[in-house]
């Protein structure tokens, strides 16, 4: 009878030494893409510095998060359109760049891209479609090509979807007029997203790029909730968003010289914090140029935030804002703050003192729990994984070559 051949005997060793070992072997078979330590996970996302703290305080960041998605819905008339050009300025003011498929048949205006991106509207590239498909393709193409292009992902990149349903709205009124009403249209039409987002979402990951898709806020008539809204386009438009944002309008003042939306935003869906908080942000049409000028005044929204004692009850202590009148009728309202010695000033002035005052910031995010993550500096951070191979031999962006070193010393 043979002997058995003993079993190898594998002492355990300290932790350390087995993260080294498993982490070795797992990047022989599966390679090194988004292999890193648990520890590091927080390094990991660097965004965009945000415009004003009312907008922090809603997304709860300091940041524009890199490598995520955010939805945008509302009814008609909402703005919803203008603020996804809002978010693609911030993209194209930190030196990136930005394209946007358009669906709905030309409807956002030369005059609203031209104000809102002014000088960077020529680092924002359009394209008109008629069908899901042609979308779909083209947006595929964008994502496919950046990503072969730019592996090193130095250079920021915003993608743009205004709207998800516009086209699919057509084609699927065409096809139920050919089919009958008992066709299969309206199941296929929302899952044409829906499986477009589950096979590119996660591509986003990890790479200095935004998307953000700009959707429709229906009534659910069917539902037996009073006030229930649902998002067509299918259920992983929501899934795969790590934003979602509410944007309707409250109020409209006209004067002489000005056109004021009053414009509520709200997360209704936040992977990386709690949800529901809300802002309201004049959207300005200045009648006094021509064309008219038109911006979001953030630096106003700030200000109203700080003047609601409801929203920022625990702040009273760093900074006391007032506000002369809070009737939504007004056109304009005047704020003072005794810390920062501003009386009867503009909300816009009063909010831009805030977000220039750096100190007074660092305590706000403080009280009203805004999460702080690195700003982006041209590179992504790399993972452990992937410092190994910059160590042995390639270039390393941002990162010093010591301490790449150091990741190989386990």
């Amino acid at each position: 009878m043979s002997k058995q051949p003993k079993k190898k005997v594998v002492k355990a060793t300290d932790p350390d030494a087995f993260m080294a070992n498993m982490t070795a072997a797992a990047e022989k078979k599966f390679g090194t893409k988004h292999m890193y330590a648990a520890s590091q996970h927080t390094q990991r996302y660097v965004g965009l510095p945000l415009p004003a703290l009312a907008l922090e305080y809603m997304l709860r960041s300091n940041v524009l998060y890199l490598g995520s998605v955010y939805g945008l819905a509302g009814p008609p008339g909402s703005f919803k359109s203008s603020l996804g050009l809002e978010f693609a300025r911030i993209i194209c003011a930190a030196n990136g760049t930005g394209a946007l498929t358009e669906t709905e048949g030309g409807k956002i205006s030369p005059d609203i891209v031209q104000s809102i991106l002014g000088q960077f509207s020529n680092r924002l590239t359009m394209k008109l479609v008629d069908n899901v498909e042609d979308a779909q393709a083209f947006m595929t193409f964008l994502v496919e090509w950046y990503q072969d292009k730019y592996p090193d992902k130095t250079q920021l990149y915003g993608l743009f979807l205004d709207s998800l349903f516009g086209s699919a709205g057509r084609e699927k009124k065409d096809k139920i007029v050919k089919e009958g009403f008992a066709g299969r249209s309206f199941p296929v039409e929302a899952l044409l997203w829906s499986q477009w987002l589950q096979a590119f979402a996660p591509k986003f990951v990890g790479w200095p790029m935004i998307m953000v898709f700009v959707n429709h806020q229906k009534q659910d008539i069917d539902s037996r909730f009073k006030g229930s809204y649902r998002h067509p386009g299918g259920d992983a438009q929501e899934f795969y968003a790590t934003v979602y944002m509410h944007v309707k309008k409250i109020k409209v003042n006209e004067g002489a010289d000005q056109r004021i939306n009053h414009l509520e935003i709200r997360t209704v869906k936040h992977s990386f914090a709690p949800e529901d908080r809300r802002i309201n942000v004049p959207f300005v049409v200045d009648k006094l140029t021509e064309p008219p000028n038109l911006f979001f005044d953030w630096g106003h929204a700030t200000a109203d935030l700080l003047s609601d004692s409801k929203k920022c009850p625990n702040i009273a202590d760093i900074v006391n804002v007032t506000m002369s009148t809070a009737s939504m009728t007004a056109l304009t309202r005047t704020f003072s703050c005794k810390q920062l010695g501003l009386k009867d000033v503009s909300g816009n002035v009063l909010g831009m003192a805030v977000h220039q005052n750096i100190e007074l910031m660092a305590q706000l995010r403080k009280a009203l729990d805004i999460r702080i993550h690195d700003i982006w500096a041209g590179y992504m951070p790399a993972a452990i994984s992937e410092k190994r191979e910059l160590a042995e031999g390639q270039h390393i962006v941002g990162n010093d070559a010591a301490d790449a070193n150091d990741a190989l010393d386990f």
